[in-house]
């Protein structure tokens, strides 16, 4: 706002006097006032969107390191409570340690691989289907329960 005030009186006071290099018939001081006044506002608009940005990039950055100090605490409460403990990633893959899985499914080690889908292990389509539709709805509040019949590696049916 100060740089307009003394932009705009400075030409002003230039354009009056008929200084040199400055034409009366360039732009006239309402026209320069104006056109500084655009400038201004474009330069203040841009200087907030751009602050806006870095402080959402700051906050997610922040939010990314709370959640990887979580994580390992999570997953060992989890695996207190929980017979086994997968993670999956986006096509729903099983990802990350699988030998308690397959211990509790009663299957030879390392016969999971690395890429199997936990629906392979449920035993109806129907509960395949339940379980992505589940995983397409939005979040909550807390996790919920999600029934299904699962078959381990011997044959029996777990539920």
């Amino acid at each position: 706002a100060i740089y307009l005030i003394v932009a705009c009186s400075k030409y002003t006071s230039m354009w009056a006097e008929g200084a040199k290099g400055v034409e009366r018939s360039f732009f006239t001081p309402s026209e320069h006032v104006f056109l500084e006044s655009v400038v201004l506002i474009c330069i203040v608009a841009a200087t907030s969107i751009t602050r806006r940005n870095l402080e959402l990039e700051v906050e997610k950055e922040i939010e990314a390191q709370v959640f990887r100090s979580e994580k390992p605490a999570v997953n060992t409460l989890l695996q207190t409570v929980c017979d086994a403990v997968v993670e999956l990633d986006g096509d729903l893959n099983i990802v990350g340690d699988i030998d308690r899985l397959e211990a509790f499914m009663i299957l030879p080690l390392g016969s999971c691989g690395k890429c199997t889908t936990l629906q392979h292990f449920l035993l109806t389509e129907e509960d395949q289907n339940m379980f992505q539709d589940h995983l397409k709805l939005p979040p909550q509040g807390l996790a919920g329960a999600l029934h299904m019949k699962m078959l381990d590696g011997a044959g029996h049916v777990l539920e």
